[in-house]
């Protein structure tokens, strides 16, 4: 009676895995095959090994770009398969070899739950924030335009993105890449602030506003998001709205000297002498530069001096 080659895929499954095998070749060749992941995209940096523990006989190989693995020279018989990769679920049976042709496996791994595999731009992205930090603003924003071409969905890229633009002066493609960022993610806070900042380069602030306001009204603000809202309120010429913005923000975050310098600068504006003198030296209270300590006391005496008329 001849006999069968007895099936991969039921001896796989009796592992509780699910591998898929192609019949084999007329031609001799390796044990080989394509790993992907669920969704059917390649998998590359696949651990593969082959096994005979009882003739003691190893064979390991690693999956290319395209998933693609290779094992030569396996003579015919009983092997255990494994597929091995970090973020997946690992994959293991026992196959029969059939000698002097080729034997074909194709395995899909699933991604572990909770525990996701990285994009497969992550190693551009953490390239492109080592230039980044080195000050090679135009560098890595080539890296990120790359990125954005392969997943345009990703705010947090667009953020970074918009950062490296607003570095290098060029703000108009800053707020292009701050906007999607806050349409992506509605709730992004430090994008609408830096979008906040590009629009006040461009002297644009009558275009942003309407971003600010409509963020607060459908998300829970961020102190970032009041402030941004209050500056720009300011330099549009509209201090008497600004205020409220920058209150909320010193409440929010009272330690930051920032949020009162620009409420002194709004209550001034809106006529309000007492508060802004009030803002300002709270604002000295926070700061060590002592050059910046005598000019913002300067400002608070000429203050008090037009209370005093």
């Amino acid at each position: 009676m001849k006999r069968t080659r007895p099936s991969v895929i039921a001896a796989l499954l009796v592992a509780g895995l699910v591998v898929c095998a192609a019949g084999p070749a007329a031609a001799a060749g390796p044990v080989k095959g394509r790993v992907t992941d669920s969704s059917g995209q390649p998998l590359a940096d696949v651990a593969v090994t082959l096994t005979n523990e009882v003739r003691g006989l190893s064979f390991s190989a690693k999956t290319d770009k395209a998933g693609a693995y290779s094992l030569p020279g396996v003579g015919a018989g009983e092997y255990r398969l494994k597929f091995a990769k970090e973020g997946h679920e690992s994959m293991q049976g026992i196959v029969s070899v059939v000698g002097g042709k080729a034997n074909v496996f194709d395995v899909a791994l699933k991604t572990l739950t909770g525990k996701p595999a990285p994009p497969p731009w992550e190693e551009k992205n953490l390239r492109a924030r080592d230039l980044y930090v080195q000050k090679k603003y135009a560098d890595a924003l080539i890296l990120y335009r790359e990125i954005l071409a392969m997943d345009p969905k990703v705010a947090f890229i667009h953020f970074d993105a918009g950062n490296c633009s607003y570095l290098l002066q060029d703000y108009e493609a800053a707020v292009g890449f701050y906007r999607e960022a806050v349409r992506l993610k509605p709730d992004f806070s430090e994008a609408y602030t830096n979008l906040a900042n590009a629009y006040s380069r461009l002297k644009k602030f009558d275009e942003a506003i309407p971003f600010f306001e409509e963020a607060i009204r459908s998300s829970t603000a961020t102190g970032s998001l009041f402030y941004g809202l209050g500056v720009l309120y300011l330099n549009s010429g509209q201090p008497a709205k600004a205020v409220p913005c920058l209150e909320k923000f010193v409440t929010l975050e009272p330690k930051n000297p920032s949020g009162y310098y620009s409420l002194g600068a709004a209550c001034a504006a809106a006529g309000d002498l007492a508060r802004a003198t009030e803002s300002y030296g709270t604002y000295v209270s926070l700061i060590s530069d002592e050059r910046e300590i005598e000019r913002v006391r300067g400002v608070i005496e000429d203050l008090k001096s037009r209370i005093r008329k």
